[in-house]
């Protein structure tokens, strides 16, 4: 009786280890079913799927003394890795980031130039000795600013200004002799602290056009043409060297810088009195202006691919051997480029171990391979950008984005890419300003002939260019219209829809002024501002 009771309790306890081994393995093949299937759906890393696969495989296919044997190896492997991790880091040399030296080596080497040819060398001294506070405490701080940005003045009406000036002729100087220059590299900035600087530099590059604009329309108002015209060619050269960059950064301020030159001269032209040397000279640099913003895209789309690399590559160490290793101190790195700041960098100091664990799974083990799927992707997303219709392919496929590392860079690339778009739209504005100023040279000598402005541009269609009457933002001709203080001329905007010359983003009006100048330059203005 007693062992018909003990073989009950023994069958019982069988019964029960073995309803909690099937209840166990169930539900640890659900977990890691629906882990793999959750990593196989975002596109996780293939190292992560893998090993969900194979412990998937182990709970479903294995008999259990050989599961069994392999949990414990399972935890073995857990236990030591573990101890990897926590044991302290004794590294042998000195561990730095790694770099893709000879990839910007060559970039470099393919824009260089000889030192007396290069004008940075004077744009870095000028930005050394005048530097934002200058500007802060100077000229921006003046409450008329505004009003000496938008319209001639003279040197009666503000007299510290004019002082500011002619306290900065060396400065004057020192820009005419940079722009003196025809050519202007300054070091890609292929890092994030030299991105850092390139924006600094592009912003003085900008403040120093604002000056000159200013500049300008004091000359005007006390009638020094030809120092105008000599300040409006520094504000054209300044803008082609921001376009020689080839960089993301440096040609939306060439654009704004360009469209400085072109409001000073719609000003010289009709409130000054230009020479036919002068005219002439304002013709030539119109008609030189490049039509198509793409000849240079391609090597900007390259350098900025660089920017990436350099990015990726703070992900792996390199020693003085040459020996490259998954990153220790990845967060560290960033932190240092981006100054990030987290709380978590100072935890990750003294668990250098756990980046490198991460990386293993996320990442290439080889910063070569890493900077191979860098160049296919960008080289893909460049050649979809070119074609009609690739900005919705591009968008689509962005909107569903790999949880892995060619995720990221498929985003980094769409980042780059999406730069192109509203860049065409900048291009199309400085093609109808280019345009609107060899209107206006038109109507002018219209109004030295007749004593009168034309009532249509049509009356001046003898002797007007090839498609100078034409508005590249809307794609249809400039709006001209006579009224009591003289004429308007405006693009009716990106809408189409003529309304009267009115750009508001408030209301939805987005007509361009160009004549009166006035309100043209506004834009730029406040963009300072921002």
């Amino acid at each position: 009786m007693i062992e018909k009771t003990a073989g009950t309790r023994r069958g019982r306890m069988i019964r029960a280890l073995e309803f909690t081994y099937a209840a166990e393995r169930c539900i640890a093949a659900a977990v890691l079913a629906a882990v793999l299937m959750a990593g196989l759906f975002v596109r996780a890393p293939w190292r992560v799927n893998a090993i969900a696969s194979v412990l998937l495989a182990n709970v479903v296919l294995s008999p259990w003394k050989l599961r069994l044997l392999f949990d414990i190896a399972v935890i073995g492997v857990v236990a030591g890795v573990a101890i990897w991790v926590v044991t302290p880091n004794n590294d042998v040399g000195f561990w730095r980031p790694h770099s893709f030296d000879v990839d910007v080596a060559r970039a470099e080497a393919a824009r260089a130039i000889t030192k007396e040819e290069n004008a940075a060398a004077l744009y870095a001294e000028l930005f050394s000795a005048y530097d934002f506070e200058d500007f802060e405490i100077g000229l921006y701080a003046s409450d008329a600013y505004g009003d000496m940005l938008t319209r001639r003045w003279t040197d009666a009406e503000f007299p510290e200004a004019r002082a500011w000036l002619a306290d900065h002729a060396e400065a004057f100087a020192m820009l005419k002799e940079a722009t003196d220059m025809a050519q202007c590299r300054f070091s890609l900035a292929t890092t994030q602290l030299e991105r850092n600087a390139q924006m600094l530099r592009t912003n003085l590059m900008k403040r120093w056009g604002l000056v000159l604009t200013c500049a300008v329309n004091s000359d005007l108002g006390e009638g020094r043409n030809a120092a105008a015209m000599e300040k409006i060619r520094i504000l054209r050269r300044m803008a082609q060297h921001m376009y020689q960059q080839q960089m993301l950064l440096d040609m939306p301020r060439g654009l704004e810088v360009e469209r400085m030159a072109y409001n000073a001269m719609g000003r010289l032209i009709m409130e000054g009195e230009p020479t036919q040397e002068d005219i002439g000279e304002m013709e030539r640099w119109l008609w030189g202006v490049e039509d198509s913003l793409e000849a240079d895209w391609r090597q900007v789309f390259e350098h900025e691919k660089l920017y990436i690399k350099q990015v990726a590559g703070l992900l792996y160490e390199v020693n003085e051997g040459g020996s490259v290793r998954l990153s220790r101190h990845a967060v560290l790195a960033f932190d240092h480029q981006f100054r990030m700041g987290l709380h978590i960098v100072r935890r990750m100091e003294h668990a250098p171990r756990v980046t490198a664990l991460v990386l293993w799974f996320a990442i290439p083990h080889r910063p070569e391979r890493l900077g191979r799927v860098i160049d296919r992707i960008f080289a893909r997303y460049f050649d979809e950008m070119s074609h009609p219709g690739g900005e919705e392919a591009l968008r689509r496929r962005v909107g569903d984005p790999e949880l892995n590392y060619k995720g990221i860079i498929e985003l980094a690339a769409w980042r780059t890419v999406n730069w192109v778009y509203p860049l065409r739209q900048q291009w199309a504005k400085r093609l109808t300003f280019r345009n609107a100023a060899l209107v206006l040279i038109l109507l002018k000598r219209h109004h030295a002939a007749y004593g009168d402005w034309p009532e249509a541009l049509e009356e001046m269609a003898d002797v007007a260019g090839s498609g100078i009457f034409l508005d590249p933002i809307s794609g249809e001709r400039l709006r001209y219209r006579r009224n009591s203080e003289g004429f308007m001329l405006y693009s009716i905007g990106r809408n189409g829809i003529d309304e009267d010359g009115r750009g508001n983003p408030r209301d939805g009006t987005d007509d361009v002024m160009i004549w009166p100048a006035r309100a043209s330059i506004l834009d730029a203005a406040l963009l300072d501002g921002q």
